[in-house]
């Protein structure tokens, strides 16, 4: 499938965007007047990029101490770079299929900061028709009939769409809903006062039809026990338990004194909390059966191993919990059988960050610095703690998460610098003076003289050098 060349707006000073796109074509320089800043808008069914919003920042007067007044102007394009709607204030968020968000004017800007717009509008778009489909939306929420949950930028929940756009039900919703979350079958929600302000502990399950099914002060959202959707965690008067999903019959309910921090049908962590509900900085955690059986306990810290990244491993020795005591870390099996172990002498903590890897943090007392670090699927140092200050994958937010197999790794002291390793633990980009951004085998990259697109083996996709764009001084 032939896909768009992917668009980049390179900083290269406080006053110059260069713009470029993963296949080596150059669009030109672009002042802060012209053009600063590109966001692509995608596809929220699909996750596939569907137009190109540019931004600019321009001068519309100045105030009374002589200070610039400013003002963003936006311009819509499509994807092959073709004008659909002119500069102007009114910006444009994601949405779907052929739609977007219109946003009027949000805020102005001087010297001393932004002025924000009290009431700002918000209308469903469609830029190809120029037709206004709905008034006061912003947020979508995705069912799983394929309808749409709609809310206006106050996360005031408005009424269920269908996918061209048409009402299915609510404009306006029949009660005071806010802050929606889809959880499978169910809409978790809030209500909001006269203010239009979230009133906190006090969470409903609701239906499409707007039907009450459950109260409680709270419900968690399924990724916080490991990915499953088939639960869904109630807290209420500080009693924590785990609903079917389905059913929201509950499935089993935590001793008082302690919150669930994973459930799988056959195991739970817990974490024992003291008398002000904190939950305990030592030995707190425990491990146990649905019928109470105790097969670990006494941990500083245990988890899920993948947590929301991947689905646990079926095999009877394969490491499916991940603990913490004291400088120790281990990899249990579901049965709290020990199958990786190792001491970091200088560890001051530890955790899963997906696919089977662990990023732990070192302070070195004598030069005043934190240190972090990565452990391998053996718990083995992979990316020693002894250089960077932030170690993280190489992921991507937008529309939805990607993560690629690389880590992006910060040196603040020494140098200031990124290193970009691979899951071997192998540099393959170094001391880079900065990465700007990434999106698949491309990424904006300043290193040595040069900036410009490089891939992961260090080749330029296109690159220029620094002091072709330096102002004199």
């Amino acid at each position: 499938q032939n896909q768009e060349p992917y668009r980049f707006a390179i900083s290269l000073n406080d006053r110059t965007t260069w713009i470029v796109d993963d296949q080596g074509n150059d669009y030109g320089e672009y002042s802060v007047e012209q053009a600063n800043y590109i966001c692509y808008l995608y596809d929220i069914l699909t996750g596939q990029p569907r137009y190109i919003s540019y931004l600019r920042t321009v001068k519309t007067g100045t105030n009374e101490y002589g200070y610039p007044i400013t003002s963003n102007e936006y311009a819509l394009l499509d994807l092959q770079g073709n004008m659909l709607e002119d500069w102007s204030t009114t910006s444009y968020e994601s949405a779907f299929g052929d739609f977007v968000v219109r946003c009027g004017v949000m805020y102005t800007g001087n010297y001393a900061g932004a002025m924000y717009v009290d009431d700002p509008e918000y209308a469903l778009y469609n830029p190809k028709t120029k037709q206004e489909i709905l008034q006061d939306v912003y947020y979508f929420d995705v069912l799983p009939n394929g309808n749409l949950l709609a809310s206006n930028h106050l996360d005031h929940v408005m009424g269920i769409i269908d996918q061209q756009g048409n009402v299915v039900s609510g404009f306006p919703c029949p009660e005071p809903y806010t802050l929606p979350e889809v959880f499978g079958d169910w809409i978790r929600v809030q209500k909001y006062n006269e203010a239009g302000d979230a009133l906190w502990y006090e969470a409903y399950l609701i239906d499409q039809d707007y039907t009450l099914h459950a109260t409680a002060d709270r419900f968690n959202p399924a990724f916080a026990f490991g990915g499953n959707a088939d639960f869904i965690c109630q807290i209420d008067q500080d009693i924590y338990s785990i609903l079917d999903a389905k059913t929201l019959q509950t499935l089993y309910t935590a001793p008082e004194g302690y919150t669930i921090t994973y459930f799988d049908s056959e195991r739970v962590i817990l974490c024992q909390q003291d008398a002000q509900g904190r939950d305990l900085p030592q030995y707190g955690y425990s491990l146990i059966d649905l019928e109470g059986n105790t097969v670990l306990e006494g941990y500083d810290y245990l988890s899920s191993v993948h947590n929301m990244y991947a689905t646990e491993p079926s095999q009877e020795d394969s490491p499916v919990f991940f603990g913490l005591l004291g400088k120790n870390v281990y990899l249990f099996s579901r049965e709290g059988k020990i199958l990786f172990f190792n001491t970091l002498l200088n560890m001051t903590g530890a955790y899963p960050i997906g696919y089977g890897f662990f990023r732990y943090f070192v302070v070195d007392k004598i030069a005043q610095q934190n240190y972090e670090g990565v452990l391998g699927p053996d718990l083995q140092i992979l990316i020693p703690a002894d250089r960077y200050q932030s170690v993280e994958w190489m992921s991507e937010y937008d529309p939805k998460e990607v993560t690629y197999p690389y880590f992006k790794c910060w040196c603040y002291s020494g140098g200031n610098y990124i290193d970009v390793r691979d899951t071997d633990g192998d540099i393959v980009l170094s001391r880079l003076k900065d990465l700007q951004n990434y999106r698949g085998n491309a990424l904006a990259v300043e290193r040595g003289f040069d900036i410009g697109l490089m891939d992961y083996n260090g080749n330029w996709i296109i690159k220029r050098s620094i002091f072709s764009f330096l102002e004199d001084e």
